[in-house]
Parts: structure tokens; C-alpha cells; sequence
């Protein structure tokens, strides 16, 4: 049987820990670091990876596997969304970190330093955080070599989630990943920070279907493989006020089509936002709350919708 390792590893020059569990397999295989909780209001992905924790315990595997089920406990308590309350920062956006930074940067940096080498592939699991919905979908990183990009590509792809997305991104928990040429991925599914344990199940079923391309379990996707997205687009908040969105998840948006409008509190509207892209929503605001500069809503375009270009 498996070999599983359960701690509360400190991260380095604080006094604060988080959970680690180490599962080594029966058999040789790749070591694979999976992460959740980076944002702890996303409860889905966290108790997806709860989930896959059960499995692995039971389930012969091949290789290893480090997981981390929440790296960041304080907001998952405190039910925040993105920040890490010790220091205001967005844990996943302060990658690759500094280990003489603040608490967010020692975290990031922790890994980037000290657990990615250690591996062959990296899974970062989210979920719709408080304020967002969002269309099931995955990203990976063209930041490293081509032989990472590509496999990346391809387990972005395993995954079935509906959509495998290029990241724009230049730094995050991927991106410092892909920088040492470890293939790596960013899941997302469910929105709001809810979850259920049917939604649980079905994610950890996607988790599975990129574990077992890459032979670490005998548990292949039961999902269609994800479609590509190579472009994508945001639109961001004009005004401070209350948000209404004409738009969710999933749905096509042609340019020039309205998606929706910002008012104030007596329902003056400040604002009427419209597409200026055509692409299919992939996620966006869904709290009623928006600040100056906030993301309403983030749309990529895949071969099948060319209308607008």
C-alpha cells in the first residue's frame, strides 16, 4: 500500500504552518505537487482535494504526490476572499515570493524555492472565489520552455474541464513554476465560494483525469477533452457603485453586446458596460459590491467563435 506522511510544515522565518501531506506509491512514477486554499474562500476546490486525499489514501498510486489542501488557513477561517489577512496581498499574484518579505511572499516563496524542485509536475486547484461565477476552465503557461508549454498544454487539456485557457499572466503560482520548467496547470470550477459534495465529486473526478495522463492513477477522465482558448479579455469597473451583469458563465458575447451596468444606491446607473470583443465568458463579477478598477468580467475566445474579428 501507499506510504502517506501527514505534517504541519513551517514556513520558513515565521512561526506559522500548513498542512502537508506526502503520499508515495507503491510503484515509480512522477512526484506531483498539488495545491489548493491559495485563495481560501474558494471552499469547492479545498474540499475537492479533501476528496482526493480520501482516494489516494485507498487507492494504490504510482510515484508521489505532495498535497496541500489549504495554503491559506487564515482567510479560509475568516471567509475572505483573495487576500491573505496578515498582510493584504493576494497570495497567488506575489509568486514567486521573497523569503524576507511579508507573510504572503514567505508562503510563495517557500514553494518556489523550496517545493518545486522536489517535482515533475505542479496542479494548482481554485475555485469561484466569494464574489465570482465562472465557466469550469483551466490555464496554462507559455512563460517556459517549449517542451513545458506543451506539456502543460496537454494536461490542461486531460483535465475535461470545458475550457483550456493560454495565460496571459506573468507571475503566479504557475508562472514561477513553468520558469524552472516544471509543466504546470490552474484549475477552476464552481463560483460564489460554495460548494456541495456532488460539485466535489465531479471536480475531483477532472483532478483525477490529469493524474492519470500522467500515470500516477489508473482513474482516466470520464470528461471530453477541454476545448483551446488562445485569447482571452477582461473588462474592468469604470466607477466605485453596485454591479448588475446581462451576462453569466458559459455565454457567447458578441461585441457590442451590453453586460450590464453599474448604479449607484438610489439606482442612478453611473455606467453601461458593452463587449468591445466577441468571446465566451469564461468568469466574472457576481457580487453586487464593485470598486473602481475591479474585474467585471473575463471572456476568451476559442477557434469556434469568430464572430467580431
Amino acid at each position: 500500500m501507499n506510504s502517506i506522511f501527514e505534517k504541519q510544515i513551517t514556513i520558513p522565518h515565521t512561526d506559522r504552518t500548513i498542512p502537508l501531506v506526502e503520499i508515495i506509491g507503491e510503484k515509480d512514477g512522477p512526484a506531483v505537487l498539488i495545491t489548493a486554499g491559495i485563495h481560501g474562500g474558494e471552499s469547492l476546490g479545498i474540499r475537492a482535494v479533501m476528496r482526493l486525499i480520501e482516494y489516494v489514501r485507498n487507492e494504490n498510486i504510482c510515484g508521489k504526490l505532495l498535497i496541500c489542501p489549504c495554503c491559506n488557513t487564515d482567510a479560509f477561517y475568516l471567509h475572505l476572499p483573495y487576500i491573505v489577512p496578515e498582510d493584504g496581498k493576494n497570495l497567488l499574484r506575489v509568486f514567486p515570493g521573497d523569503p524576507h518579505g511579508s507573510f504572503s511572499q514567505k508562503i510563495a516563496a517557500f514553494f518556489t524555492e523550496q517545493v518545486f524542485s522536489s517535482v515533475d509536475y505542479y496542479i494548482d486547484i481554485h475555485s469561484g472565489d466569494i464574489p465570482e461565477m465562472l465557466c469550469p476552465h483551466v490555464y496554462y503557461s507559455a512563460l517556459g520552455d517549449d517542451k513545458t508549454t506543451e506539456t502543460s498544454k496537454s494536461m490542461a487539456i486531460s483535465t475535461g474541464l470545458r475550457f483550456a485557457v493560454l495565460s496571459q499572466g506573468k507571475n503566479g503560482s504557475i508562472q514561477s513554476a513553468v520558469q524552472q520548467n516544471i509543466p504546470a496547470i490552474l484549475m477552476e470550477m464552481g463560483d460564489s465560494g460554495l460548494w456541495n459534495e456532488d460539485d466535489a465529486e465531479t471536480y475531483f473526478h477532472h483532478i483525477c483525469g490529469v493524474l492519470s495522463h500522467l500515470g500516477v492513477c489508473n482513474s482516466p477522465s470520464i470528461f471530453s477533452p477541454s476545448s483551446h482558448v488562445s485569447e482571452t479579455f477582461g473588462v474592468l469597473a469604470a466607477f466605485d457603485g453596485c454591479w448588475f451583469p446581462a451576462i453569466g458563465p458559459g455565454d457567447i458575447v458578441e461585441r457590442g453586446k451590453r453586460i450590464g451596468e453599474i448604479r449607484d444606491f438610489l439606482g442612478k446607473t453611473l455606467s453601461v458596460v458593452y463587449a468591445d470583443f466577441s468571446g465566451i465568458v469564461l468568469y466574472g463579477r457576481k457580487a453586487l459590491s464593485v470598486q473602481k478598477g475591479d474585474l467585471l468580467v473575463y471572456c476568451g475566445r476559442t477557434d469556434s467563435i469568430k464572430s467580431g474579428y
